[in-house]
């Protein structure tokens, strides 16, 4: 009896302190699976102030690949880069993200007087992707700037659009007055799409 005492004992403690094995060997485990690992957006994030202006044009082009919001806010403040190329990539980003916190710094974009033409090309594209119509007025506006693309983000902005559309009509130059034409038709809003 003392025998099966001893054993019914062993087997119990042999069972808690497999128990205590396992949480021992696994609870340490299972903690170094997420040590020294840090969340991939937080680390772009983190190159967009690197000193290389070209990890900070890949980390915003990463950026807009991942279409997370989180990276909005840090794109903003990159459109102020000295170099165009690190602009023009957090531009494209911030319109595949199409978050419409980025509309009013992507209005200024197109606004400013010394940024190139090709970045305010691309904040034209990016408002198209946003699709905002807070954009329409400054797009009308900055039609001579960037070579009419303008135009083509408006046509998708679509029935928001047609009253900056028409009020682009009266514009003297026959180029943008045809062009205006195009792209009302191409709206389809049957109310106005004749001018």
């Amino acid at each position: 009896m003392m025998i099966r005492l001893r054993v019914r004992r062993f087997c119990r403690i042999g069972w808690l302190s497999a128990q205590g094995i396992l949480v021992c060997f696994c609870a340490p485990g299972l903690l170094t699976v997420g040590y020294g690992q840090t969340d991939p957006v937080r680390q772009l994030i983190a190159r967009l102030k690197a000193a290389d202006p070209d990890v900070r044009q890949r980390a915003a082009e990463a950026l807009g690949n991942t279409k997370d919001r989180r990276a909005v806010e840090p794109l903003i403040a990159t459109l102020k880069d000295p170099f165009s190329n690190v602009r023009r990539s957090a531009v494209d980003a911030l319109g595949d993200i199409k978050d419409p916190r980025a509309v009013e710094p992507l209005i200024a974009v197109l606004r400013d007087s010394y940024e190139d033409r090709e970045v305010q090309g691309r904040a034209a594209s990016a408002l198209l992707k946003i699709k905002d119509p807070r954009a329409v007025e400054p797009l009308i506006a900055a039609i001579d700037v960037t070579n009419l693309r303008e135009l083509e983000a408006l046509k998708e902005i679509g029935a928001p659009a047609v009253e900056g559309l028409i009020a682009a009509l009266k514009d003297p130059k026959s180029s943008l007055h045809d062009r205006a034409v195009t792209v009302l038709r191409e709206i389809k809003d049957p109310a106005r799409s004749s001018p």
